[in-house]
């Protein structure tokens, strides 16, 4: 079975400047970066699912565009599950009319009724750009980016994606994606 989620990307402009951290020696054997090809905001996260639920999740992706367009800022710096202990990197993503945290309840309510689990906590919306390795790299990264702007993404589609591990790190595939209708 295919694991799946729902995400959206954001623009060039704010990719090659996040790009420029994934490049940076800063943190060389501290962090395992993600590739700047696999930058995305999660909107939602299915895990396993059924290849005949396909038709379905593919339907329920298509419905949720109608919260697009979305204009987000990337901004700021953390980590979870804290910046004494962080294991994840990230970046900040800030909407202010609350149709991205709205388009993330539709999701999970959606979801639900096909039977993939609902989300205990409240949406965060970030953009991973890390996994911590050794040492406490955590803190020196929120010090060195937390207020750190990327730029704005007017999002204009939504994007059902397959993630695969593999050896050399997870590849995303687009499976279906959803433009403002």
């Amino acid at each position: 079975m295919p694991r799946l989620f729902v995400a959206v990307n954001m623009s060039a402009e704010v990719n090659a400047k996040l790009a420029s951290i994934l490049r940076s020696q800063d943190f060389a054997g501290q962090v395992n970066w993600v590739r700047p090809e696999n930058l995305h905001l999660t909107v939602k996260f299915l895990g396993a699912v059924a290849a005949e639920k396909l038709p379905r999740v593919t339907q329920l992706v298509r419905e949720a565009a109608k919260f697009l367009p979305l204009r987000v800022s990337a901004q700021g710096a953390g980590a979870f599950p804290d910046v004494q202990t962080g294991k994840v990197l990230w970046i900040g993503i800030h909407e202010h009319s609350g149709k991205l945290s709205a388009l993330a309840a539709y999701l999970d309510e959606k979801f639900a009724v096909l039977g993939i689990a609902r989300e205990t906590r409240e949406y965060s919306p970030h953009l991973t750009l890390g996994h911590a390795q050794a040492g406490q790299p955590a803190a020196r990264y929120v010090a060195a980016y937390s207020k750190s702007s990327f730029g704005i993404s007017l999002v204009s589609e939504l994007v059902l994606y397959e993630s695969e591990t593999l050896p050399a790190g997870p590849r995303y595939t687009p499976l279906f994606v959803q433009k403002v209708p």
